[in-house]
């Protein structure tokens, strides 16, 4: 009875290791990954002005985001590449529209491991930044924006910082361009 419980406890830890996400960033892997994530900051890009005199703002940084992609380990190395495109967005609701802004993130991160301790470097890519206010004020789509992604990630939550700017497409009132920078919270699997 003891080897047979032996031998299923060797069995199913690679099971429980996946399950746990300690296997993640094994190395001489390629996962699939998500992530998601919360961020808060950057200009604020309009204000909506409720009947009972209370307001909300949009902010260029604010957003609720998720992504997928490719986490790929290297053989013998602490080092790791994640490529991955989502879609990000906030919302401020009202009962007569939804007001919104979203983009399309592609990131791609070079990540140095160090047991459950993973410091991540790299770039994002901002596709289609838009702000539609549903006929409530005149909605503004921006250029695709480049930044840069720094981040911290323990076992499967972390923290990123993302500096960016976007510049409007169309004609603009008064401002043209708009700090993007944010800093956020996330979760990430791979599996």
């Amino acid at each position: 009875f003891g080897a047979l419980l032996g031998v299923a406890c060797l069995v199913s830890l690679p099971a429980a290791r996946a399950l746990l996400g300690d296997g993640m960033f094994d190395p001489g892997t390629t996962r699939f990954t998500v992530d998601a994530g919360l961020t808060a900051g950057g200009d604020k890009l309009a204000t909506i002005t409720y009947i009972d005199g209370s307001d909300r703002s949009i902010y260029a940084g604010s957003a609720l985001y998720a992504d997928a992609g490719f986490l790929h380990n290297f053989a013998a190395s602490n080092w790791s590449l994640k490529g991955t495109v989502g879609y990000a967005f906030y919302t401020v609701h009202a009962d007569n529209g939804d007001f919104t802004f979203d983009h399309e993130p592609v990131d791609l991160i070079a990540i140095y491991n160090h047991g459950r301790h993973h410091f991540g470097v790299g770039v994002t890519y901002h596709i289609s930044p838009h702000l539609d206010l549903y006929g409530f004020g005149p909605n503004a789509d921006f250029n695709n924006a480049a930044g840069i992604v720094l981040q911290y990630q323990y076992w499967l939550f972390g923290v990123r910082y993302t500096n960016i700017r976007y510049t409007a497409s169309s004609s603009c009132n008064l401002q043209c361009s708009f700090d993007g920078s944010n800093i956020g919270v996330f979760f990430n699997y791979a599996f």
